[in-house]
């Protein structure tokens, strides 16, 4: 834990690390910056994304039920508005 970086609050209070026994494998997604970036390159489908992981991505963020105000897709909610989709990745 020593290499987390440190949450604040809105008015500036270091705030704790949260642990959770709920979805533990993946609630709280704790990643590197590295990782991250590969992550977000990966979801974008920016240049080098290898096409296997491009394909498995987009599966992952099609839409598969429609609920009362939102979209709901394999991990992903999605929400538009004018015509315009907002990705929101759900976490667990």
């Amino acid at each position: 834990k020593s290499y987390y970086a440190q949450g604040y609050s809105a008015t500036g209070k270091p705030t704790p690390h949260e642990e959770s026994d709920l979805f533990s494998a993946g609630y709280f997604l704790k990643m590197t910056i590295n990782d991250f970036s590969k992550f977000l390159q990966a979801s974008l489908n920016l240049d080098g994304t290898p096409s296997e992981l491009s394909k498995a991505i987009t599966l992952s963020q099609t839409p598969v039920i429609q609920l009362k105000n939102f979209q709901q897709a394999l991990g992903w909610q999605v929400n538009t508005i004018k015509n315009v989709s907002d990705l929101q990745k759900n976490l667990g």
